[in-house]
């Protein structure tokens, strides 16, 4: 078949698009079930091409698994803007089956994400058929906008705060983004630096995304304060965050269909390590500070735990360079449910 051949032949290109197609193709003709197995195959064949994960994500079943899946593609590939729109997709869905200010400020985040990513043609790059991906994004903006007001009427005020590889994160959440102006400061309770503004559509909004951006490992706290339209200051919102030596991220797996028990992936890296090639050990144990049981590979490396209980954990860690330098002990907590 045709697309079979586009990707035998070029399986290094990540346009979305005729993974899109040939998914039409085969669900038409053979069935889902059929194009899980297809696009399975592909994803355990090409595992570092972008577009077949998040296509591979889209194809799983129930809406919360793939909302948790392209939630772990987007943390590794914050720059691929397709997975942000797939998972805004999802995140609609799940909006309309239960409304949450928690569904909201997701919804909102990735939709916004979406829309900074293309001012640099993050998305549509990605796209052989330019139409095709202008009428996504406009798709994405109609729901942004639909829920944004929504969004503000719960008055929720807060800030999401996401460590990854490169730095941090940092989401402001709050009822007026139709506001004057935004301030952040990290560790200055007087924030002063304004995050400024991005247009939506023909319309202007304060820019509520900030980063990633390289923070000191350590505490800190984020400040931030906004104006709104009528020149009325808000209160001054803070949260803490730390910087951790050692990055941990963790996924629970599904439950094993004949034993019902549970296992988790780790993803272990040293923190702002240019070179992940450098020999690391991780030295590390899981519900007690004893780390009696070590990992040996690089300065990024993977776990498979099983049989992990239901409930919340701390898995202690600590990397250890090949000159014999040492990070700091991390206690990082995961829930198992």
């Amino acid at each position: 078949m045709a697309y079979e051949g586009f990707i035998e032949a070029s399986p290094d290109l990540e346009f979305v698009d005729p993974f899109e197609a040939y998914v039409d193709l085969i669900n038409a003709t053979q069935g889902i079930a059929r194009t899980r197995e297809i696009f399975q195959d592909l994803g355990n064949r090409f595992p570092a091409n972008k577009a077949i994960q998040v296509v591979l994500a889209t194809l799983m079943d129930g809406t919360d698994s793939r909302i948790t899946r392209l939630k772990e593609i987007v943390q590794f590939n914050p720059q691929f803007g397709p997975a942000f729109y797939y998972l805004g997709q999802e995140l609609d869905r799940k909006l309309r089956e239960s409304l949450t200010n928690d569904l909201l400020q997701q919804q909102q985040e990735t939709y916004q994400a979406l829309l900074l990513l293309e001012e640099s043609q993050q998305f549509s790059k990605f796209y052989i058929d330019k139409v095709l991906a202008q009428e996504k994004l406009d798709l994405a903006q109609l729901s942004f906008e639909a829920y944004a007001q929504s969004s503000n009427l719960f008055g929720n005020v807060s800030v999401d705060i996401t460590v990854y590889s490169e730095g941090a994160l940092f989401i402001m959440i709050f009822p007026e983004s139709d506001g004057q102006a935004l301030y952040y400061g990290i560790d200055d309770p007087n924030p002063t630096i304004n995050n400024g503004t991005i247009d939506i559509g023909g319309k202007t909004y304060l820019n509520t995304t900030l980063g990633p951006i390289k923070v000191p490992i350590g505490e800190h706290v984020f400040y931030f304060k906004y104006v709104d339209k009528n020149g009325v200051e808000s209160e001054v919102y803070q949260k803490s965050f730390t910087i951790p030596e050692v990055l941990v991220i963790f996924t629970a797996n599904p439950p094993d269909f004949t034993t019902g028990e549970i296992s988790g992936s780790f993803v272990f890296q040293i923190m702002y390590q240019e070179d992940v090639s450098q020999a690391y050990t991780f030295n590390y144990s899981i519900d007690n500070p004893s780390l009696d049981q070590s990992l040996s590979g690089f300065a990024i490396n993977t776990l498979e735990v099983a049989s992990l209980e239901r409930g919340e954990h701390i898995i202690y860690i600590q990397g250890v360079a090949a000159d014999g330098s040492t990070t700091a002990v991390e206690e990082f907590v995961f829930k198992v449910e």
